[in-house]
C-alpha cells in the first residue's frame, strides 16, 4: 500500500510539473505576442494603438512625472526646451495640458520623436526575428524580452521587461517615467 501511495505521489507530481510548464509556455506565448502587436504599431507610426501594449500604471505615471517638466519647459529659459515642449503641445495650450491622458502624452512623445529624430527610420525598419520570454521565477507576473532585431541588416540584441495585470501582460516602458523625467529636467536646466 506504501509502495501504491509512492507511485501515485509521483505521477501527481509529475503531472503538476507538466502542467506548470504548459502553463508557462502558455503565459511566454502572450508576452511574446504582445510585444510584437506593440513592435508592428510602433514602427508602423501607430503610437495610439502601441500605447495599448504598454502597461497603464506606466502611462499614468508618464504623465504625472514627464508632463510637469514639459509644461516648464514651454515657458523656461532655455530656448531647446522651450522649442522641444511647444512641438510636443503642437497645438494643445501648456495650461490645458492637464486634460492630456498618459496615453496622450506617450502618443505625442512619441510624434515628436519620429518627426524630428532621423534614426526614427532605422526603428521603422527595423525587422523583429525573434522574441524570447523569459518569467520572473520569484515572481510570475513579472517577464523579461529578448528580441533579436535586424536594423539595416545589423542584427542587435534588445531587451525589455513585461508585467501581467488583471487584464493580460502588458508592456513596461523601456526607462522609467522618473527617470525620463529626470533627464528632461536636466538637459532643459529645469
Amino acid at each position: 500500500m506504501k509502495m501504491l501511495r509512492s507511485v501515485s505521489e509521483v505521477v501527481l507530481a509529475t503531472m503538476m510539473v507538466a502542467c506548470a510548464s504548459v502553463a508557462q509556455a502558455t503565459e511566454r506565448a502572450d508576452i511574446e505576442r504582445t510585444f510584437r502587436s506593440y513592435w508592428g504599431s510602433f514602427s508602423s507610426g501607430r503610437f495610439d494603438e502601441a500605447a495599448q501594449f504598454i502597461c497603464s500604471d506606466e502611462l499614468v505615471n508618464l504623465k504625472s512625472d514627464l508632463l510637469p517638466v514639459l509644461v516648464s519647459a514651454s515657458s523656461g529659459s532655455d530656448p531647446d526646451g522651450r522649442r522641444f515642449a511647444n512641438s510636443f503641445f503642437a497645438g494643445i495650450l501648456p495650461a490645458e495640458s492637464d486634460q492630456m491622458s498618459g496615453k496622450d502624452v506617450f502618443v505625442h512623445l512619441s510624434n515628436l520623436f519620429a518627426t524630428s529624430d532621423a534614426s526614427f527610420s532605422h526603428f521603422k525598419d527595423a525587422q523583429v526575428r525573434d522574441v524570447h520570454a523569459s518569467i520572473d521565477s520569484e515572481d510570475l507576473n513579472r517577464a523579461t524580452l529578448k528580441i533579436e532585431m535586424a536594423v539595416a541588416d545589423v542584427p542587435m540584441t534588445d531587451m525589455n521587461e513585461a508585467k501581467k495585470t488583471a487584464s493580460g501582460w502588458c508592456l513596461l516602458l523601456r526607462e522609467s517615467p522618473t527617470a525620463t523625467a529626470s533627464k528632461f529636467r536636466r538637459v532643459f536646466h529645469l
